[in-house]
């Protein structure tokens, strides 16, 4: 499902506070009436607003998790994973060279600013393994942008989804290669949290 899609679908009431029910992962039963959050990043499982974000735009924008809870450790009838498809750079700009001090040495070094798009969704999935919905989070044939910035001191960047420069020059340059011209699967993950967050506040906050 698109986010241009989703927009309609928000505007069906919804008011729920999620609890994260603690149910034995050994149940052979399937909890019919329930998703599971355990497929997410380690890092979402410890910031609750982050999942309570997640429990308010499901049931709202998946037809089958309507009425449906959230829950961790559990058997239930669906899963819920967030997946990165590809990142594409845009560009790349040198902000200024500024001041550095390493180990009493000092010098100067090049700060550099990325934009680029990527493509992220929710994946639900059925108990056996079938994915049955997308929920786009990040689309990059929409206008919006993200940034990250780095330097020529910095570690090599590494970012685990398929990376595609959008610009020819700028992906044969040597300046390109370089410095760590990619953002790391965190700051994804940051930025996703970020998106999810301003979904669930619009449903909040939005008129009856």
């Amino acid at each position: 499902m698109e986010m241009r899609a989703l927009l309609p679908l928000l505007l069906v009431v919804f008011s729920a506070v999620s609890t994260y029910a603690q149910r034995p992962a050994s149940n052979a039963n399937l909890h019919s009436g329930y998703y599971t959050l355990d497929n997410l990043p380690s890092k979402w499982l410890r910031k609750p607003k982050v999942l309570e974000a997640i429990d308010e735009i499901l049931p709202v924008a998946i037809a089958p998790l309507q009425n449906s809870r959230s829950c961790l450790n559990c058997r239930a009838a669906y899963s819920i994973s967030i997946k990165v498809d590809t990142v594409y750079i845009l560009n790349s700009i040198v902000n200024a060279r500024v001041p550095f001090d390493e180990g009493g040495y000092s010098t100067s070094r090049d700060e550099n600013t990325t934009r680029f798009k990527f493509r992220s969704f929710l994946s639900v999935r059925d108990s056996m393994e079938r994915e049955i919905a997308r929920l786009i989070i990040t689309d990059p044939d929409s206008t919006e942008t993200f940034l990250v910035q780095d330097h020529d001191y910095e570690n090599r960047r590494h970012c685990s989804a398929p990376t595609k420069y959008m610009s020819s020059e700028y992906a044969a340059s040597l300046y390109g290669l370089r410095f760590g011209t990619v953002p790391t699967d965190e700051e994804l993950l940051d930025f996703i949290a970020g998106k999810l967050k301003t979904i669930s506040s619009w449903i909040r906050n939005r008129e009856p």
